[in-house]
C-alpha cells in the first residue's frame, strides 16, 4: 500500500471511530483480518467482529475527538480525547498501530499499543516530577 493510500484508510478509520459509523469501520477491514488490542490479547478476527470490539471499546464514551498521523510504512501514531458527560474532563489515550495490507484497501492485521491517562493523572505526574 502506499503512502496516500495508507493515508486515506488511516482518515477513514479515524472517522469512523469518531462517528460511531462502525458499519463503515467493519468494511476497513477484510473477512479474514486479525486485530490485536494489545500486542499481547488474544485476537479479534474478521471486520465486523474487530469492528464490534472497537464499538464496545468507544461507544461508552460521549464525546470522541480522534485524531491519526502517519510515521512509517503501515506505522501510526494516534490521540483520542474521550469525553464523559459525568467528568468535567476528557480521558486521554494515546497510542501506536502497526497495520498491514494485502494489496487492497482492506487492512488484514493491526496491532495496537495503547496508553491512557486519566482525568487529573496528568496533575499527579506533574507534582511528582516538580
Amino acid at each position: 500500500m502506499d503512502k496516500e493510500a495508507f493515508s486515506r484508510w488511516l482518515t477513514a478509520y479515524a472517522a469512523a471511530i469518531q462517528n460511531g459509523d462502525w458499519p463503515s469501520c467493519a468494511k476497513l477491514f477484510t473477512e479474514d483480518a486479525v486485530l490485536l488490542p494489545t500486542p499481547f490479547d488474544s485476537p479479534v478476527r474478521g471486520g465486523e467482529r474487530i469492528s464490534a470490539h472497537l464499538q464496545a471499546a468507544w461507544s461508552r464514551f460521549d464525546r470522541l475527538d480522534v485524531t491519526i498521523e502517519a510515521i512509517g510504512p503501515g506505522w501510526a501514531h494516534w490521540h483520542v480525547a474521550a469525553g464523559l458527560d459525568a467528568l468535567e474532563e476528557s480521558i486521554q489515550f494515546d497510542g501506536v498501530l502497526n497495520a498491514e495490507f494485502a494489496g487492497a484497501e482492506a487492512c488484514t492485521r493491526l496491532v495496537l499499543w495503547t496508553e491512557c491517562l486519566s482525568p487529573h493523572e496528568d496533575d499527579l505526574l506533574a507534582q511528582r516530577d516538580a
